[in-house]
């Protein structure tokens, strides 16, 4: 071999090896473009809507207080069958006594007497 050719080899080794780099550069940018590199993890940030409950501690604080203060509990917060429910859920204790706070169911004897209390009614059994 020539000191040409060798020369012409080198050449032609040259331009092949600035080709392949070429490729390559190329060949890597479309990698990550294709598949880019995951970016630094961030922390999670979870966030929610605010519940009643949550507006209503926000609004008042830690302090505690009755839950009558935190709700704002007037009259005209209660409805009309929520009225109607506590009157007659007290009338039911005033009556009381019994189980259940109902009157008690009269009682039938075996001679055809019926009594409630100190009623005593008499009929067909």
């Amino acid at each position: 071999m020539t000191n040409e050719q060798e020369e012409r080899l080198v050449m032609a080794f040259e331009l092949i090896a600035q080709s392949m780099a070429g490729i390559h550069e190329t060949k890597r940018k479309e990698f990550e473009k294709r598949w880019p590199s995951p970016g630094e993890r961030r922390e999670a940030v979870v966030t929610r809507v605010l519940s009643e409950e949550d507006r209503i501690r926000e609004k008042h604080g830690e302090e505690g207080g009755s839950i009558a203060d935190w709700l704002g509990l007037e009259e005209e917060f209660i409805g009309v069958r929520e009225k109607e429910f506590i009157k007659s859920d007290a009338r039911r204790k005033q009556v009381g006594g019994t189980a259940g706070g109902f009157a008690a169911a009269p009682k039938k004897t075996n001679n055809g007497t019926c009594s409630l209390g100190s009623e005593t009614l008499e009929g067909e059994a």
